[in-house]
């Protein structure tokens, strides 16, 4: 009869997950669907255009660099819990992405050049800065969109989802009606990730013990190994999502890219 108990409390606890879960990722979707409709009322055609680019080279490159290795979380957390060893893939998790961001932070001092020759200086160039610290806290808060799913503390992932794509509506709002410009908008998204990855610092120093020291390289290395195809079967992914984007964005204006990015809701 215990084990019947058990069982059913056990189901019961999954469906509880799932469904958090799944009103989160729903009702963060329909938050995410309605931002680009309000911006094209705020902006002007090419201030859109230009703001879909930034975003749409963010996302490929902070994808390609963080090459899924924060969702081998998915796989190692609940094999580590066993042994006690969270703290170290935790911390490893994060210092590895966190070189990564920088190993890429140093790459674009020789980028530079190669940003210009496909895009126009006069345009693009103030931007680049601001692109690349998006880039980098993109990179160093990836881990926290896993965070409480394999904690299983589905009502966190539940409000995390919904607040943080209204926080990111509401910077964006607040910065086009005050500052009225692609710049302002752009560092307000960079301060989202910052405060995302301050939070996701703060958060596993009081509950993992962070330290750059609680690092196993023989886990690191069977994490690479299991997150390797992954990575690449993302790159594959990213690339065949964004090609098309991708050549219209090196050979049209970005007032062209806007009315592209609206016809095809992308």
């Amino acid at each position: 009869m215990k084990e019947v108990n058990s069982t059913e409390i056990k189901e019961d606890s999954l469906k509880k997950q799932a469904s958090y879960n799944l009103i989160g990722r729903v009702i963060s979707f329909i938050i995410s669907t309605a931002t680009p409709i309000i911006l094209v009322r705020l902006f002007l055609q090419e201030e859109y255009g230009i703001f879909k680019e930034i975003i749409i080279i963010s996302q490929i490159v902070s994808g390609i660099i963080s090459f899924n290795i924060s969702n081998s979380l998915y796989y190692f957390y609940p094999r580590v819990k066993k042994q006690n060893n969270q703290s170290f893939l935790m911390s490893q998790t994060i210092f590895v992405m966190l070189f990564l961001s920088i190993v890429f932070l140093i790459s674009t001092v020789f980028l530079d050049k190669t940003f210009y020759s496909y895009y126009n200086f006069e345009i693009y160039g103030r931007y680049y800065l601001p692109l690349i610290l998006l880039i980098f806290f993109t990179i160093t808060s990836d881990p926290l969109d896993k965070l409480f799913i394999v904690e299983k503390k589905s009502l966190y992932a539940l409000i995390y989802y919904i607040s943080s794509q209204l926080l990111r509506l509401g910077l964006i709002l607040i910065t086009i009606l005050v500052f009225k410009t692609v710049y302002s908008t752009v560092l307000s998204l960079i301060l989202l990730a910052l405060l995302k990855t301050i939070f996701l610092y703060v958060y596993l120093f009081i509950n993992y013990g962070l330290s750059i020291f609680k690092i196993d390289l023989k886990m690191v290395t069977h994490q690479f190994k299991y997150v390797f195809p992954m990575g690449l079967s993302l790159i594959a992914g990213i690339f065949g999502q964004h090609a098309e984007k991708l050549v219209l964005m090196a050979n049209f204006s970005a007032s062209d890219f806007a009315l592209y990015s609206v016809g095809t809701f992308g």
